[in-house]
């Protein structure tokens, strides 16, 4: 089987992946509602449904590719090239998509997560990827270019700090971290700033498992056209290039090296 396609709001999707085994589909699409989440007959039903794909994904992984996750108000998405699963629930998509991660990605696999729903918060992400050096979330997307994230500041200030870790350590949130995209127009470049700094500075830190420097911003054009953000754009710039990294121009299709006129 190359193709296999699952879209219903019935619950009931899953009771049929319990009689369809395709570990090898090449194309992958699972859409629909995952039913009581604290139930936990459920959630082994529901692990029989997306751990025969295991395979699939690490192949996936094994090929440069890397899994994109994103938590929104009722759906949570988990995709990798053209595996993909979205998992709708009226209130616990964040833990969902977590019990996604914690299934079907382990420590070695790339992953990129985008942050654009206007409720997603520091707590949010703290719960989703809490402090931990066995998540390689190597990409973070702050925004996008059409909404507005309320709490892209605190997110910036979030990441910018160690913070007590799951295992009772201060660690660094996200420190696998190499490259952040500020898409949204209430992403601070103060903020941006202040985050790389901070992430360059804790290099020899303690708390710090990895080196973690970002060495790639990429801005979008709402970004940058803040109003009086030319100056520190121009810092930003001047930082990254001493520290070895790039900054490129990003509006959601190709993206261009920025550079200043």
């Amino acid at each position: 089987m190359e193709c296999l396609e699952i879209c219903t709001m019935s619950s009931g999707a899953l009771e049929i992946l319990k009689y369809i085994r395709a570990p090898a589909c090449l194309n992958v699409l699972l859409n629909t509602a995952l039913g009581d989440f604290e139930d936990p007959e459920r959630l082994d039903q529901a692990y029989e449904a997306i751990i025969q794909f295991l395979p699939r994904i690490k192949a996936l992984a094994d090929q440069g590719n890397r899994i994109q996750i994103k938590a929104k108000p009722e759906v949570a998405y988990f995709s990798i090239s053209t595996v993909k699963f979205n998992f709708h629930h009226p209130t616990q998509t964040t833990k969902v998509l977590k019990w996604m991660v914690e299934n079907l990605a382990d420590e070695f696999m790339e992953i990129g997560l985008s942050i654009d729903g206007p409720a997603f918060s520091e707590e949010t992400l703290h719960i989703l990827i809490p402090p931990t050096p066995y998540r390689r979330v190597s990409r973070s997307n702050i925004g996008n270019v059409r909404n507005v994230i309320h709490q892209a500041d605190s997110i910036l200030q979030y990441l910018s700090n160690p913070k007590l870790g799951s295992d009772g350590q201060v660690r660094w949130p996200l420190p696998h971290l190499r490259e952040v995209a500020a898409l949204g127009r209430s992403c601070d470049l103060l903020g941006i700033l202040r985050m790389l700094q901070a992430r360059a500075e804790a290099i020899d830190s303690p708390a710090a498992v990895a080196t973690l420097e970002v060495s790639r911003l990429y801005l979008s054009g709402r970004v940058i056209e803040l109003e009086g953000g030319g100056d520190v754009i121009s810092r930003i710039n001047v930082f990254m290039r001493e520290n070895g990294g790039e900054i490129w121009h990003y509006d959601g299709g190709e993206t261009v090296q920025f550079s200043l006129s």
